[in-house]
């Protein structure tokens, strides 16, 4: 389910499928999750009952559902603020771990003068397959705006 680690005890990766997953990632440390999924998707295992099962295994649980269109730089502020607030290490996942992973290393390199090619590079060093057509299609729109 963990795909990578990013800076600072950030970690990204597919939904929680499951109450154990959920308790598998308490006892792998993590003491938040954040999901930036939509709450009104419809899943076998919702939004909803992820923040159960996280409660349950006494974590924090936020549910900050970015929009489905591009990032823009109001989003990726108020990411930043939850980020910064929420006990570490934290699990942030979406629907698919390639739009965590987007919205990640966007906002960790939005303040920054780094190139596109920097951000891959360190992409890279994380695990991060920076092949991936949906990772890369969400990074480059935000870099060229």
């Amino acid at each position: 389910m963990i795909h990578t680690e990013l800076e600072d005890d950030v970690w990204i990766g597919d939904a929680p499928e499951s109450a154990a997953d959920v308790d598998a990632l308490s006892q792998q440390g993590v003491k938040s999750i954040l999901s930036l999924r939509a709450m009104s998707t419809e899943r076998e295992f919702s939004s909803r009952e992820i923040g159960i099962a996280a409660t349950n295994a006494g974590l924090i649980y936020l549910n900050f559902a970015l929009p489905s269109a591009n990032f823009d730089d109001f989003h990726l502020n108020a990411l930043q603020t939850k980020l910064d607030l929420l006990p570490r290490p934290v699990f942030v996942h979406a629907e698919r771990w390639q739009r965590a992973a987007a919205a990640c290393l966007i906002n960790h390199f939005a303040d920054s003068e780094s190139t596109t090619a920097e951000v891959w590079k360190y992409a890279e060093s994380c695990g991060i397959d920076v092949q991936d057509s949906e990772l890369r299609a969400a990074v480059e729109e935000y870099a060229t705006t």
